[in-house]
């Protein structure tokens, strides 16, 4: 595979300087407003304490990490919140998996902009890899 010098970029920006890519995930979305719920005692969270309780990890943990794993949901306000020297790596599948196949592994849902083409997602998730100086997603 040819490396452009698009590409290369983005690989920059989410690696650390031995080129490693030493992302924290903060992408979970069902999982996490139950557990968070299960914690408070109630039934349902709002969706804004989950942007808040991503935004926190985030940027504790953007200090130590290389890039971040969010979701598009709930996880851009926390994107806006990572270490300047962090880069952004943003998930491509809904939450939830549709496991309607009987005795199949559950596959992932994409968002509908996304193709379920393995080639398309991966030229998607690198035009999501944003570059840290990305001033639109710090402000």
């Amino acid at each position: 595979m040819k490396l452009t010098p698009g590409k290369l970029a983005g690989m920059k920006a989410v690696s650390d300087a031995r080129g490693v890519i030493a992302a924290a995930a903060m992408d979970q979305r069902g999982s996490l407003q139950k557990a968070l719920a299960k914690e408070k005692g109630v039934p349902n969270v709002p969706e804004s304490m989950l942007e808040e309780f991503k935004s926190i990890v985030t940027e504790v943990l953007t200090q130590y990490a290389s890039a971040i794993l969010l979701d598009p949901e709930y996880g851009l306000p926390a994107a806006k919140r990572r270490n300047k020297s962090s880069g952004l790596l943003l998930a491509y599948e809904q939450t939830g998996y549709d496991n309607n196949r009987p005795g199949r592994i559950p596959v992932a849902r994409t968002f509908p902009t996304f193709s379920n083409s393995s080639d398309t997602i991966r030229k998607v998730a690198m035009k999501k890899v944003w570059n840290t100086r990305d001033a639109s997603l710090r402000a």
